[in-house]
């Protein structure tokens, strides 16, 4: 299935993408009453086939959000099969199948081989932290190679398991480094996937600086340690106050209620706190990600607040949970119109002395990605 073809780009010489009165380049048109049908229709076929429509559904929204965005007033273009879903996912479970059998067998080893389920259980994290990063860098590359804009054709180059590798190396320095690690593998990640991804000839580059991640995630670092110590300090200053106040069974009352008010408490404002430093963190790391990609002379910024972003967020996942899954074609297309619509680009797009892609594409879909459950679209 590779294309070698090596033809110029269709388009005009020279494309400048900066649209009148500094609006966006990108635009999304696409309905949540249209998507909501396309996923109805996918959900009864998954249902009539046992869930093997899955992946011919999943093509199907995809086809329907790229054909809906558009750079420079042209539409993108999705080229995936489901078929070439289904036997990635075919080819991941060989793999998977006989881990998860050896994982589940591990309890009636423990008797005769402790030490191999000492091994095994050792070892648990680093494959699947290998696995997670193999299954990142496919999913990345198929859609890549499986996305066109004006008939010239995406791409990712490099090795799976490389990054597997790096996601393996960067997640035990972030094991042993108790965390402080992170904002390192997640920019240098993002720079291997970036800096492999290709437009037809041209190669995108990212200059994005390790320095400055870290400094916000410190930040956002302290937040959550200070909503932890605010908490603790809460409990061990207020309840001797408020016990002095109480005597006898008002205690007691107070002793078999205390658990569950203390969970309500966690549940309703210490993790909403701490999730919501961790989306301020995660808001600046897109925008320095986006920030420090650039295609040619042309060079990308998204100007999402961190207010607007949380919000995206949180409002989603509400969405999402309280319809049950049901609110899914709204967000797809919400996300989408929001991102695009911040999504600027400053400087020209050389069209002309860019070719067609002459890298291979892959064959199978993003199998691995799927399994483990990583999530896309």
């Amino acid at each position: 299935m590779s294309d070698t073809t090596m033809s110029p780009a269709t388009a005009a010489p020279v494309v400048n993408p900066l649209p009148p009165g500094g609006q966006s380049p990108f635009v999304h048109h696409g309905r949540t009453r249209e998507l909501l049908g396309i996923c109805a229709v996918n959900l009864l076929l998954k249902v009539v086939t046992l869930g093997a429509y899955h992946f011919w559904g999943k093509s199907r929204v995809r086809r329907y959000v790229w054909s809906h965005t558009l750079f420079a007033g042209e539409a993108f273009e999705y080229t995936g099969r489901g078929k070439e879903l289904a036997l990635g996912y075919a080819v991941a479970m060989l793999v998977l199948v006989p881990l998860i059998v050896l994982l589940n067998l591990l309890p009636l080893l423990a008797e005769r081989a402790p030490w191999l389920v000492i091994a095994v259980s050792l070892g648990v994290y680093p494959l699947f932290a290998f696995l997670a990063g193999v299954g990142m860098f496919g999913a990345r590359r198929y859609l890549l190679s499986r996305t066109r804009w004006r008939s010239i054709r995406f791409a990712l180059t490099g090795r799976a398991r490389a990054h597997g590798g790096l996601t393996l190396l960067y997640g035990l320095l972030s094991m042993i480094t108790f965390g402080l690690y992170v904002p390192f593998m997640r920019n240098r990640l993002a720079a291997h996937l970036i800096g492999n991804a290709w437009f037809g000839s041209e190669r995108f580059r990212y200059d994005g600086a390790d320095d400055v991640l870290l400094h916000r995630y410190l930040r956002a670092g302290a937040l959550m340690v200070g909503v932890l110590v605010a908490w603790v300090a809460l409990l061990a200053l207020g309840m001797p106050l408020l016990a002095g106040f109480l005597r006898g069974a008002q205690a007691e009352r107070l002793g078999a209620l205390l658990p569950a008010v203390i969970g309500v408490v966690v549940m309703l404002l210490v993790f909403p706190a701490m999730g919501g430093a961790w989306l301020w963190y995660r808001a600046g790391e897109l925008r320095h990600f986006v920030a420090h990609t650039r295609l040619g002379d042309a060079r990308f910024a998204l100007e999402l607040s961190n207010r607007r972003y949380i919000w995206l967020y949180l409002s989603n996942l509400g969405a999402l949970v309280g319809t049950l899954g049901l609110a899914y074609p709204w967000v797809v297309v919400r996300t989408a119109r929001t991102l695009t619509t911040h999504l600027r680009m400053d400087g020209v797009l050389e069209l002309g002395a860019i070719e067609q892609s002459s890298i291979p594409t892959p064959r199978t879909g993003e199998g691995l990605f799927d399994a483990l459950d990583l999530g896309s679209i």
